[in-house]
């Protein structure tokens, strides 16, 4: 049976929950509520004890400066791969409308003959001299 109480001096606060939490947890048959929730509210002693101190490790953990600059490193790198595939994705519907447009025609990136003969004219001239 789990007994209410603090950590001793001296202890290991992460070990003594973790014995806490799992101990309060078997006695209730394996899980706790949550804290703070109507099931909390009506739970044993021993078991509201455990859940609260399930939020409190949960602080410490999750306010700890070496998690937090993991998990912002986590996410970036996350965040930096999905937008990776964000690009990839965009590339390949590009690429997929550009050989949709281009590759039928045979004519290379002139799909329009005014220009083709805009170019060759444009050509000629600058060969001749008379390009302005």
């Amino acid at each position: 049976m789990t007994t209410l109480s603090t950590p001793p001096a001296g202890v290991d606060v992460e070990t003594w929950a973790r014995t806490v939490i799992e101990q309060a947890a078997s006695d209730a048959g394996g899980t706790l509520p949550r804290y703070g929730s109507k099931a909390w509210s009506l739970a044993r002693a021993p078991q509201r004890w455990a859940a609260a101190i399930v939020a409190a490790e949960s602080w410490r953990a999750e306010s700890d400066p070496a998690f937090i600059a993991e998990r912002l490193r986590y996410e970036l790198e996350w965040t930096a791969i999905a937008n990776k595939h964000l690009d990839d994705e965009a590339f390949v519907r590009r690429a997929a409308d550009h050989r949709r447009d281009w590759i039928p025609t045979l004519a290379g990136f002139r799909t329009d003959p005014q220009t083709q003969r805009d170019v060759e004219s444009d050509w000629v001239a600058w060969v001749k001299g008379d390009a302005a």
